[in-house]
């Protein structure tokens, strides 16, 4: 099979268009103590995952507990503004960091002015035996210096670490120096009384980590997490909202797929199953602000706009600071109002609802957020009004935040304005050209618009700032490879890979290297590593269906059937790719000889791309694979057999052909049609004296067939018998004396 068939199938992936992660972006805080004292607006900061002293496997998901639900209590204190677990997720992926480093003191102040933080609370926890003991500290995101005088420390039986993690929380709030109300503290005090099962409870981090790293492909592995949750605690609401916004997200994906795989269509369908679970969270607890906007967007699904409208509206009064329920809000007045809302009217409304729009980093990430829905718009349905406002807004506060002109830089390019793009390019490396994560970024960008060298300089910038940055360094291997220095970027890679063990993106990226070569035998190995190492690790990171498709291409174009179908299979439920995966499927159905699966994958093809219905390649792969599926259900069909024979013929499947059209001669050896088929096959094959004995056969048993003449006549040319091919023309225009390629032959001759 064709290396170019495989390349040419995925350029409909690279869109090429720049779009940033609004939480990629490092923040310019002002330098400030690390606490709120003497402070009139929130205190910034940002909780990472705990690190685990021990080591030990079953108690890794202690560090996200604390995490999370420092974090879920910590936002009940109006003092803090505590960065939500989500954007946290977010820019881990976009910075392609897992959960490797994220307590280290290094690397806590670079996240922490990424998300504009302030103050970064990086711990470390040790469970021995039924034993608990968890400690923190305070890191200046600005300085990067660790407050010696502010940290604290809890210890005691891990049955009690609801206690622990609430005792932890309110010494937080000592050290911090912030003043949280008798009701917030309530509010606070609640959070840590969700549960008192750690069985339930360790099941929904679990759960959440691979909620937050959403994939489809792990959909199962969030489910069965959530279910085990509720079946240790039955009475707990959290897990009820997690499923209920695991299947609002399956249905608001299924219902923009044009087909579904069939096992889709049994059980009870994905809104059904999300309101069931959202209704049982409702019933433990009606102020969760997560169950309210999954419930809002089913009732969207439904047509019910008033329904949708209310509950969302509700969710961003219960939580004013959540981007996800205030982006939801937003999707549904443009839909509803579509370019009739103007953008300070639609401010306005959020205001009045509370959301934190006086607050330019929710400004910033909304517009961010927008940027992403739109770019995935025609040009002629995007809304840009609004999202240029909020980043006029938020860059007031920020007017020195790279991330913000990189921002502009990618609303330039959904607007196709090349200067503008020049512009904000050039000031987001004014602004960030102290910061790696932005050169990076920046040099990146470069990659996609073919400017090497560029992207290769600013990778040496980036490196100089970050020698240890292994984002960095990674980026570095792979633009130098695509410079054409693959020595070093070989030499490079080997030494990431020593450092650091089983990291998927160096895998990919090392992968992607080879396959961009089309050496698919070295790509192979490094894609499979990439999947295995990220497969049940949701906190990589990796987007699996990127991985799954890229390494079903490579078993493709190695013929490696049996290996690709599984892939291809799980792709069909991805909601980007899986146009792409029923069109390889069909093609490896047919080659293993699976006829009614093929034209069934290839009709569903067709019907997500009706686009390309029309093109006469597309339509001949259709027509071969109904004839195929046909010929298995009626072999001994002469026009079945005939029709497929031609269709191999002009598909350039040659051997195939012949062996149809030899079953069909079987069936009909006197048959001039079959002569014909059979004498054209030679002749597209440049068998000229095979085609002109087949021709002739064909000519004896139907005199007057002029298209067998005309190819009789090309033949004898071929051969150099001109008396020949003048007597097949003459023939040919006895019977249609119109016949215009039969003129201009005759005038060759």
């Amino acid at each position: 099979m064709s290396r170019q068939w495989i390349v040419s199938g995925i350029v409909c992936l690279n869109s090429g268009l720049f779009v940033l992660n609004p939480l990629a972006l490092p923040a310019y805080a002002a330098q400030v103590s690390p606490t709120a004292a003497q402070q009139s607006e929130p205190l910034r900061l940002v909780i990472l995952p705990f690190r685990n002293l021990t080591d030990k496997a079953e108690d890794q998901w202690l560090g996200n507990s604390f995490a999370e639900s420092l974090t879920m209590g910590l936002l009940k204190v109006r003092a803090l503004r505590v960065i939500e677990r989500n954007q946290l997720t977010a820019l881990l992926k976009e910075q392609q960091l897992g959960q490797s480093g994220l307590a280290d003191e290094s690397s806590a102040p670079q996240l922490g002015k990424l998300l504009g933080a302030k103050v970064v609370v990086i711990g470390s926890y040790q469970k021995v035996g039924d034993m608990l003991q968890a400690n923190v500290r305070l890191v200046n995101a600005e300085t990067g210096q660790v407050d010696p005088d502010h940290h604290a420390r809890i210890q005691g039986r891990f049955e009690s670490i609801f206690e622990l993690q609430n005792e932890l929380a309110e010494k937080l709030i000592t050290q911090l120096e912030v003043k949280a109300q008798p009701a917030e503290v309530k509010e606070m005090q609640a959070v840590f009384r969700a549960t008192r099962s750690p069985e339930a409870y360790r099941h929904y981090i679990q759960g959440m980590q691979f909620l937050r790293n959403y994939n489809s492909s792990q959909e199962a592995q969030m489910i069965e997490s959530f279910q085990a949750a509720i079946k240790a605690d039955a009475n707990y609401a959290l897990p009820y909202a997690a499923l209920a916004e695991v299947y609002g997200l399956q249905a608001g994906i299924r219902q923009t797929m044009r087909v579904l795989p069939s096992e889709q269509s049994q059980g009870p369908d994905a809104q059904t199953l999300a309101r069931q679970y959202a209704e049982k969270a409702l019933t433990l607890d009606p102020e969760l602000p997560e169950v309210l906007r999954a419930l809002a967007k089913l009732e969207w699904l439904k047509g019910e706009k008033v329904k949708g409208l209310e509950k969302i509206k509700r969710a961003i009064q219960l939580a004013p600071w959540d981007v996800d329920s205030v982006s939801a809000f937003v999707s549904f007045r443009f839909e509803q109002a579509g370019f009739g809302i103007k953008p300070d009217d639609l401010n306005q409304e959020l205001q009045a609802l509370g959301a934190h729009l006086q607050d330019p980093w929710m400004m910033y990430q909304l517009a961010a957020v927008g940027i992403v829905s739109e770019a995935t718009k025609p040009a002629e349905k995007r809304n840009l009004a609004w999202i240029k406002t909020n980043l006029d807004q938020a860059n007031k506060a920020l007017k020195d935040h790279p991330g913000l002109a990189l921002l502009q830089l990618t609303l330039a390019q959904l607007e196709g304005n090349a200067q503008a793009q020049e512009m904000w390019f050039n000031e987001a490396l004014r602004r960030g050209a102290t910061n790696p994560a932005i050169l990076a970024l920046l040099a990146n960008q470069r990659v996609q618009q073919k400017d090497i060298a560029s992207a290769l300089n600013l990778i040496d910038q980036a490196q100089a700032l970050a020698p240890e940055d292994l984002t960095v360094a990674m980026q570095r291997a792979h633009i130098l490879y695509l410079s054409g220095q693959k020595t070093q970027a070989e030499t490079l890679f080997n030494q990431l890979e020593a450092k650091t063990s089983q990291n998927p993106y160096i895998a990919f990226l090392r992968g992607m290297n080879y396959f961009g070569d089309e050496d698919l035998k070295k790509a192979k190995p490094y894609l499979e590593k990439a999947l295995k190492y990220s497969e049940g690790s949701p906190e990589s990171g990796m987007v699996l269906s990127s991985l799954q498709l890229f390494l079903a291409l490579c078993y493709v174009g190695l013929e490696e059937w049996n290996s690709s179908t599984p892939l291809l299979q799980a792709l069909r439920n991805d909601p980007i790719y899986y146009g792409l995966a029923y069109d390889f499927l069909s093609k490896v159905y047919h080659i293993q000889e699976k006829h009614p699966e093929a034209l069934e994958a290839y009709t569903a093809y067709l019907t997500i791309h009706p686009e390309v219905r029309e093109q006469p390649e597309v339509q001949l792969n259709y027509r071969l694979y109904y004839l195929m599926d046909l010929v298995g259900k009626k072999p001994k069909d002469l026009n079945v057999l005939l029709d497929l024979g031609q269709t191999l013929t002009q598909l350039e499947y040659y051997q195939a052909a012949q062996k149809y059209l030899a079953q069909a001669n079987d069936l009909a050896p006197e048959s001039p049609v079959v002569y014909s088929r059979l004498g054209y096959l030679a002749l597209v094959q440049q068998k000229w004296e095979e085609a002109r004995q087949l021709f002739q056969a064909a000519v004896q048993r139907a005199p007057s067939d002029s298209k067998s003449w005309y190819n009789l006549a090309l033949a004898c040319q071929a051969l150099g018998d001109k008396a020949a091919a003048r007597k097949a023309v003459e023939e040919v225009l006895k019977h249609e004396p119109g016949h215009v390629e039969a003129l201009q032959l005759r005038q060759s001759l």
